[in-house]
């Protein structure tokens, strides 16, 4: 009986000894031996056409798989200044002037419609120096795909209630030409025609 008893102690001196050596095998770093790859994003610049002379490029849109963008310019020596509206293609790297307007004022957006006709809205700031009055009018203007000027309608009195100015917050074009106006708390809609 003594024999046996010896021999269960050893074998659970044993056992003992194997779980305890179990936990304490050498401390590793989960996937220490695994080298793991670090990416590191590097934002890609588009040359713009004319980037030099462009002060201020805005109001992109991604349309029938080409980026539309609005490049404002000001030339110091006429002080005036102008903007442009670019294609840019992303297939073959190319840009093309769509159209351009050298006239007084600030696009404040841009729109496509489906057969790539412009929409734009615009803000015309002026202050009068004798009487010290700030006008602002507003306008929306529709250009082909040529860039001709199709029509341009003052909507000033759309955006100017009690003699404050509502901010457009989106501005969209539909497939038939439709143009819509997203405010604060509705959305204006124009017909084809701007009216």
């Amino acid at each position: 009986m003594r024999k046996r008893s010896r021999v269960i102690i050893a074998t659970m001196s044993l056992l003992m000894f194997a779980l305890s050596a179990c936990g304490k095998a050498q401390k590793r770093e989960p996937n220490a031996d695994v080298e793991e790859d670090t990416y590191v994003y590097i934002p890609e610049e588009l040359e713009m056409q004319n980037a030099s002379e462009t002060i201020w490029a805005g109001n992109v849109r991604m349309f029938n798989h080409a980026l539309y963008y609005k490049s404002y310019k000001w030339d110091e020596e006429t002080q005036t200044d102008s903007t442009e509206i670019v294609k840019y293609d992303p297939v073959d790297g190319t840009t093309q002037t769509m159209m351009a307007r050298s006239v007084e004022g600030v696009v404040q957006d841009l729109a496509l419609d489906s057969n790539s006709n412009i929409y734009l809205l615009l803000s015309i700031w002026k202050y009068d120096e004798e009487t010290g009055e700030e006008q602002t009018t507003y306008l929306l203007e529709k250009y082909s795909v040529d860039g001709e000027a199709v029509y341009q309608i003052d909507i000033t009195d759309e955006l100017v209630e009690n003699g404050e100015h509502m901010y457009v917050q989106e501005f969209a074009a539909d497939a038939q030409g439709r143009l819509y106006l997203g405010m604060d708390n509705h959305v204006k809609l124009h017909d084809e025609q701007g009216e």
